[in-house]
C-alpha cells in the first residue's frame, strides 16, 4: 500500500478534466484500488469513479490523501507517479 498527499494549486480545484484524467489513469490497472480522501472532512471516496471524486467538491488549497492498493508494489508506483506527474504539470 501507498499513500500520498497533495495540495491543489489549480485556481479552479478539481473540475470535470482533471478529474476524468485522473480517473483514466487509474482505470488503466485493472485490479489497483485507489481511495482519494479530502483531508479537511475526511470523506473518502473510490477514486475508480468519476462522480464520486468531483463530489468531493476540491477547491484550491484542499489537501488530498491518495491510498493505492495492488499485489503488484511495481503498479502501485507507477500509478503513484502517474498521479503526481498530473497533478504538478498543472490541470487544464
Amino acid at each position: 500500500m501507498i499513500e500520498f498527499e497533495f495540495k491543489i494549486k489549480h485556481q479552479y480545484g478539481l473540475h470535470t478534466r482533471p478529474c476524468n484524467t485522473i480517473v483514466k489513469n487509474i482505470l488503466k490497472y485493472d485490479n489497483i484500488s485507489v481511495n482519494v480522501t479530502k483531508k479537511e472532512t475526511k470523506q473518502t471516496i473510490n477514486g475508480r469513479s468519476i462522480i464520486s471524486l468531483m463530489c468531493l467538491v476540491l477547491k484550491q488549497d484542499d489537501i488530498i490523501k491518495f491510498t493505492i492498493q495492488d499485489k503488484n508494489l511495481k503498479n502501485e508506483i507507477k500509478l503513484k507517479n502517474e498521479l503526481i506527474n498530473y497533478l504538478k504539470k498543472g490541470i487544464d
